[in-house]
This record gives structure tokens, C-alpha cells and sequence, in this order.
């Protein structure tokens, strides 16, 4: 019998059984203060398929009391868990006795380098084309003509089973890595190499930095996504905002494939993604006009910077159709190399608005601003006025929403306007509402706990 057939039907199957359950529970397993556990479902009749019993697994499953050995009382595991699901491989019966035997499937996590393995949490989490089992319950009922009951569970865990799997992968790869030359480690941050090195191990066995090779780098890793500092990590003691630090990111370089970059720290030399033209999101933070001289990106679909505090953002050397540039206390003091750039997004940002206009972004087809401020910071749009063609989304939350900035955007086309000035303790109090009345937009939302507008244009 095909038993990916049986792994696609349960769903049905169980919701089916559910369905029963809410009038009848069909195995009802209590806390651990309860002393028992039984099922009152009819029977009508003998049946061993695979089916039927997978859906009566389920509700143990889900009660988690599947990962223990017990006899009579259910017993709760105490391990956390991430199952995903089970499939019974056996079924025999003999008398009033039915043994059901199922493998559970889950994600499997690990901790290198001691290899320890977990379910459902740890360092690395396994990556994996299907589901891996992780163990083995053999599960008994007594069934009658109308009703069953499961009287024991056996737990079997698999030795290693996320080891076992990244292993048989590593070896699919034996010729290939047998030629791929090995990573000089001692020439990078320490930090980014086992960083790299969690990474790969997430679909193949390295068993230490030293044996990541250069098909891991170029083809095995497609995002980086680098932990900030606190917790259990490789930059655990490096504070994201210290202006002294400035991490080698030289390793990087080595690795042309990359598809996502998310880097919270300032790096020695943005060159390193000069040769990168499959990027679709590159996320920069803190950058500074020491660092702002070295950027080159090949190209990268997205280009995302947090907190940028630089005095000309030359984006000469970066090829990117979209920028977003999202800061609540920094601020950009003008903008070079921005030709190219069809979309354009600005969030929180000090940065002088006046400076967002035809002349220093021709191409641009969509732009989108997003401002949100606790004091009445003034913000001139009418260098806006200049784009022709360039569909505008606005939106002002609390204080940003304030008289002299909405003005600025009359005269000016506008696609979606969302002016909320409530959106905060302390909301300006001579907020003229009639202003939202005289923008020239597709639509407006215009909330208030004073007034209200909604328009859309014909």
C-alpha cells in the first residue's frame, strides 16, 4: 500500500474524526492530575487499514503522550515538541488487543559542536526536503464492538536521526566537496566563520569550521542573517550600536550567490558585495559616511538601510531598482547615484524631505512615505511637486500629522493619503482638519476621535 497516499489522506480523515469527537470524545487524555484515559466511538466494524488508525493516533499525538512509555494511565512527555506528523507503518490484532506502530516525524534541531539533537528547539534547525523521524510508538487499544481504548504506549527515540540525515547528504556530495578546496579560517572573523559554519550545518555534516569548503560558500548558503548582540550567540558581547566596532566582513566576498543579506553591524569594507548580482534583499545597518566611500553592490533587487547617518548617500557604485531607508533618529544630508531608482520608501526618517525630488530621482515610478513622530516635527513636501508621472502613498500618524506638514502637500498629485493624528497620549489640539479636504488624491482616510473623512476620487 502506498504510504505517501496515507500521509496525504489523514488530514481528511481526522478532521472527519474531530467532527465526531465534539458530540462523543473519542480518546479524551487528561492533565497530569487526571488517573485515566478512554474512548467511546462506535466500531461498526473490524477494520486494520492504515487509515483508521492514524486518525486514532492523532489524538494522542496532539495530547503528547506519545513520546513516552506508559501502561494504563497516559503519561504527558515532558520534552518540548515539534511534530509535525505520524505515520503508522503496522497494525496487528490479536483478540481484543489491536498494536498499532507509527513513526513520528518532527523538526529536528541541534547544538554543534556537541551534536546533541532536540525536537522542536536548539542552535541549528535541520533543513530537510521532508519530514525526518525522530522515533517510534507502538501504541495498544482494546477494542469491543463499540468502543476502543488505548491501554499502553512503547517510545522508541532514534539514536541520531538529524545527524544520521546530514551525514547521508554530506556523502551525495563526497565527489564534489572531495574537489572543493577548504576555507582558510584563520584569515576571517572568528565570529562570521562559526556563524557560516551553523549555517551549512543545517543541510550537511561539517563537523567543524575548519572543514567548510568553498561549494559550501558559493552554493550551499543563500542568506545571511546575522544575530544582533545578547543571548546565546557568536556576537553575544558585541553591542549593535558601538561606533568602535566594525566587523570583518571580508569572508562574505567569497560568496557571489547570495540572495539575503541582513547585517546589523557596521562592516570594515562594503566592497564585499561588489561581485554579488543575485541579490534580492541586501539590509544594511548604522551605516556612516566613513563606510558610505566603500559601498558596491553588483545588484541586489532591494536595498535596505536602518539608520543611516551619512552626509551624501552616494549610491553611485550600487545597482538596485528599490530603496527603503527606515530611521527614527538619523538622517541623510542629500543623495548622489540615485538614477536608477524606480521605488523609493521612507519611514521615520529626519532626513529634509525637499531633498526627495525629480531632478535627484528621474526614473522614479513609485514613491511611499511613512512618518510617525511623538513631537511636531515640520516636514516640507514640496519638492514633491516636481515628479509628473510618480504614483505617491502618504501616510502622517500623530504629531507628524500637524498643519504645516499637510499643507506642504497641497497642490501636489497623491494617490493614498492616511492622515491619523489621534494615533498617540497627547495629539496636537489645533490640528485644522479642513486642510485633508483641500489635497488632490486618489483617496483619503482621514481618522480622528473628532472627525472623520473617508474619499475616493471618481
Amino acid at each position: 500500500m502506498n504510504m505517501k497516499f496515507f500521509s496525504l489522506s489523514v488530514t481528511a480523515i481526522f478532521i472527519a474524526l474531530l467532527a465526531a469527537c465534539s458530540v462523543q470524545p473519542v480518546i479524551n487524555v487528561p492533565d497530569k492530575s487526571e488517573s485515566s484515559v478512554s474512548s467511546q466511538v462506535s466500531v461498526a466494524e473490524e477494520n486494520l487499514s492504515y487509515e483508521v488508525y492514524e486518525a486514532r493516533m492523532y489524538p494522542l499525538l496532539l495530547s503528547n503522550v506519545l513520546l513516552n512509555c506508559w501502561e494504563g494511565d497516559p503519561v504527558m512527555a515532558d520534552e518540548a515538541s515539534m511534530i509535525t506528523k505520524l505515520t503508522v507503518i503496522d497494525v496487528s490484532k490479536s483478540d481484543d488487543i489491536v498494536t498499532v506502530t507509527a513513526e513520528i516525524y518532527g523538526n529536528i534541531y541541534i547544538d554543534p559542536p556537541s551534536f546533541r539533537e532536540s525536537i522542536g528547539y536548539g542552535t541549528v534547525g535541520i533543513i530537510a526536503d521532508e519530514d525526518l523521524a525522530f522515533g517510534k510508538s507502538v501504541v495498544q487499544f482494546r477494542e469491543s464492538a463499540d468502543s476502543y481504548t488505548a491501554i499502553s504506549c512503547y517510545y522508541e527515540k532514534y539514536p541520531h536521526p538529524g545527524l544520521d540525515y546530514l551525514k547521508e547528504q554530506t556523502q551525495k556530495l563526497d565527489s564534489i566537496l572531495s574537489q572543493s578546496p577548504k576555507i582558510d579560517v584563520t584569515k576571517y572573523d572568528r565570529r562570521l566563520v562559526d556563524y557560516l559554519w551553523q549555517v551549512v550545518f543545517a543541510y550537511r555534516y561539517v563537523e567543524s569550521p575548519e572543514d567548510l569548503t568553498e561549494y559550501d560558500l558559493e552554493n550551499i548558503i543563500t542568506a545571511i542573517d546575522l544575530p544582533q548582540s545578547g543571548g546565546m550567540n557568536a556576537y553575544s558581547n558585541v553591542d549593535t550600536f558601538d561606533p568602535a566596532f566594525q566587523m570583518d566582513a571580508s569572508l562574505l566576498a567569497l560568496m557571489p550567490n547570495l540572495e539575503y543579506v541582513y547585517c546589523p553591524y557596521k562592516l570594515d569594507d562594503y566592497s564585499v558585495f561588489k561581485n554579488m548580482y543575485n541579490l534580492k534583499k541586501l539590509t544594511l545597518c548604522n551605516i556612516d559616511d566613513e563606510s558610505i566611500a566603500t559601498l558596491q553592490v553588483g545588484h541586489t533587487d532591494e536595498l535596505v538601510l536602518f539608520d543611516p547617518d551619512v552626509k551624501m548617500l552616494d549610491l553611485t557604485n550600487v545597482s538596485t531598482d528599490l530603496l527603503r531607508i527606515n530611521s527614527w533618529y538619523t538622517s541623510v544630508g542629500g543623495f548622489a547615484g540615485c538614477e536608477n531608482i524606480k521605488k523609493l520608501y521612507f519611514m521615520s526618517t529626519r532626513t529634509d524631505m525637499r531633498l526627495v525630488n525629480a531632478e535627484t530621482f528621474p526614473n522614479l515610478d513609485y514613491l511611499n512615505l511613512y512618518f510617525y513622530s511623538d513631537t511636531p516635527r515640520v516636514r516640507d513636501f514640496s519638492g514633491l511637486k516636481s515628479f509628473e508621472k510618480t504614483k505617491i502613498d502618504i501616510s502622517l500618524d500623530y504629531q507628524a500629522c500637524n498643519n504645516e506638514t499637510v499643507e506642504s502637500l497641497i497642490g501636489i498629485k497623491l494617490n493614498d493619503v492616511y492622515l491619523v493624528p489621534d494615533l498617540g497620549t497627547y495629539p496636537l489640539p489645533d490640528f485644522d482638519a479642513s486642510l485633508a479636504e483641500e489635497l488632490d488624491a486618489e483617496s483619503i482616510s482621514f481618522e480622528s476621535d473628532l472627525y472623520f473623512m473617508e474619499r475616493t476620487g471618481d
